[in-house]
């Protein structure tokens, strides 16, 4: 408010010194052009005229400083006071305190020791389905053990075969009618039975049995040979 009144002093004197200024400059302009007309002696016209541009020149002069005065004159302004905003005091929460994580219980299970896998053999046997009477012919009997593991006490139990043919020969150990083979390693067994047909046609049945130590059941093979021929 302060300085819009100041401004508009200022502008105010300067409007009154400006109309008072044009006054006598016109003033003097008229005073010089009634001089100049005036008859008189030239003396008495040039002093008059020197008197008129003189007082014309100290107006000038007196424009002069005066625009001096008000162009270097600070205006006082008056630069409010800024309020500082109260900053709201932030109180730090308390920190949490961290709760001791209990360690989960270990669980440990103990394995149940699992039933031992008994190994399990294969057997094939191979014959001729038909003989002639007395003649020879081989039984071969193939154990095959498909595991990592050798199996104990094989035997091959045979019934009617050894009552109705003749042995000839056999590959492995010939107790009655049981053939022992002993241990079976991993992989294949050949056992051979050479036999000799009877004198007369005849039809043998013979159900043969494989058994060993480790078995969970025997293994059985049916076979079957008829004797042809006239006596």
């Amino acid at each position: 408010m302060l300085n819009s009144l100041s401004i508009l002093g200022i502008v105010f004197a300067l409007v009154l010194f400006l109309i008072a200024f044009s006054a006598i400059i016109l003033y003097i302009a008229f005073r010089v052009k009634e001089a100049l007309r005036e008859e008189g002696k030239r003396g008495v016209t040039v002093v008059k005229v020197a008197f008129l541009i003189g007082t014309l020149f100290l107006a000038g002069g007196g424009l002069y400083f005066f625009g001096r005065v008000i162009t270097q004159t600070p205006i006082s302004t008056v630069t409010p006071t800024p309020t500082a905003t109260p900053k709201p005091t932030t109180t730090p929460l308390p920190s949490p305190t961290p709760t001791p994580s209990l360690p989960l219980p270990t669980i440990t299970e103990t394995p149940t020791p699992s039933e031992t896998e008994k190994p399990r053999l294969t057997l094939t046997v191979t014959y001729p389905s038909r003989v002639r009477i007395r003649s020879k012919f081989t039984v071969t009997f193939t154990i095959i053990n498909p595991t990592e593991t050798t199996v104990h006490d094989v035997t091959i139990h045979l019934s009617m075969l050894l009552e109705q043919f003749s042995v000839e020969s056999s590959s492995h150990k010939l107790v009655g009618n049981v053939i022992e083979v002993g241990e079976a390693p991993p992989g294949t067994i050949i056992c051979q039975l050479n036999l000799i047909s009877p004198t007369k046609p005849t039809k043998a049945h013979e159900t043969v049995t494989l058994t060993y130590r480790e078995m969970s059941k025997p293994i059985t093979q049916e076979i079957e040979i008829a004797v042809t021929g006239k006596p």
